[in-house]
């Protein structure tokens, strides 16, 4: 048997992880309702609304890749107290 002090407990969550997937969760609701909403409108107009959604997502992917590659070189540049790593 362990003693009590020994036992590793996973770590808690983050608040910015809560916040993240909070984040998430209200996107996908907007989504959905959305799709709900324009799907009342008849089915031509779902098919074009749907079709934007699609082009508008191959717009947004490349965009967030590149904010969090931004991200990823700040946070380690902050780590590495390189201040002259981060220009404007």
């Amino acid at each position: 048997m362990r003693h009590p002090t020994t036992e590793r407990r996973p770590p808690e969550p983050s608040p910015a992880s809560a916040r993240r997937s909070a984040q998430a969760l209200v996107e996908a609701l907007r989504s959905v309702g959305f799709f709900l909403i324009v799907e009342q409108l008849g089915e031509r107009v779902l098919a074009w609304s749907s079709l934007v959604y699609a082009c508008q997502a191959l717009v947004v992917i490349p965009s967030q890749a590149f904010a969090e590659t931004a991200y990823t070189k700040d946070s380690g540049a902050l780590g590495r107290s390189d201040a002259a790593g981060l220009r404007p």
